[in-house]
């Protein structure tokens, strides 16, 4: 057998990658809700959502992750002390993964005063290898009040 022999042309470029269509969801509630220590908040409705990557039932605390890659998952409420509320009052409020605390999404608030409305957030980066996965929210320490809560879940893409 011979030598190869040279390399022929350069072919024509092959068309352009079209964008993946963002994943998302988000899910909220605006009546309040009492939480006490150890309870999971509850999200009554999906606002908008694209993809099969998030699943939410409305009226469920559980937002479902279907395929596995890195989420982008963004959260707020608004906490107050319940009627007859012993001063301070202070809770957290932090995302799970299948029961399990997201490091670093913990969100804390001390309130001192009947008349206080505060806010709590948290934005987490999660990696999600195996699913499905569920992800809450949940607070804890004392009972609180949580209005007008919002999550979204985006993904930011594959593993």
């Amino acid at each position: 057998q011979g030598e190869p022999g040279p390399t022929g042309p350069q072919g024509e470029p092959g068309p352009a990658g079209g964008a993946c269509p963002p994943e998302f969801l988000t899910a909220y509630s605006i009546a309040p809700q009492p939480n006490i220590s150890g309870s999971l908040m509850v999200f009554d409705r999906t606002a908008l959502s694209n993809g099969t990557a998030v699943t939410h039932t409305k009226n469920s605390a559980d937002i479902v992750i279907q395929k596995s890659g890195y989420y982008a998952v963004a959260f707020h409420a608004t906490v107050s002390p319940i009627s007859g509320a012993e001063f301070p009052v202070s809770a957290v409020v932090y995302l799970q993964m299948n029961g399990t605390p997201v490091t670093g999404s913990g969100a804390r608030q001390n309130l001192l005063t009947a008349a206080e409305a505060e806010n709590v957030a948290f934005l987490k980066t999660v990696k999600v290898t195996s699913v499905p996965a569920v992800l809450t929210v949940i607070s804890e320490g004392d009972t609180i009040l949580s209005s007008d809560i919002s999550l979204t879940a985006f993904r930011m893409g594959g593993l």
